[in-house]
């Protein structure tokens, strides 16, 4: 059988964006972490895979940073490349999402 996930509640996303030495800081609140709603999940090794719907295409996987009753905290490596009149934006860094109950 497979594993099932719903949210429900809200959850604060603060991200930090490192730019030239200069650190900026943004909050805002979601129903959802990186457009995660409803799905499958499955545990391999040490990565926490999610399949967004009722399909098999994975949405987002994340490593197990840390797992304990109350606290788990999960780590992405982010890289995107973007154009933008005719510059490209090259994007990196790591997520860390805390979950706590």
């Amino acid at each position: 059988s497979s594993n099932k996930y719903t949210t429900k509640g809200a959850v604060k996303i603060v991200t930090k964006t490192k730019i030239n030495d200069k650190v900026e800081t943004t909050n805002h609140n979601a129903t959802a972490i990186q457009g995660l709603s409803a799905g499958k999940w499955e545990v391999k090794g040490n990565e926490l895979i999610f399949k967004n719907g009722n399909s098999n295409v994975i949405q987002s996987k994340f490593t197990v940073e840390s797992f304990s009753k109350n606290r788990m905290v999960l780590k992405q490596d982010l890289s995107e490349n973007k154009v933008v009149d005719n510059d490209v934006i090259k994007t990196e860094g790591t997520a860390t999402i805390v979950l706590e109950r």
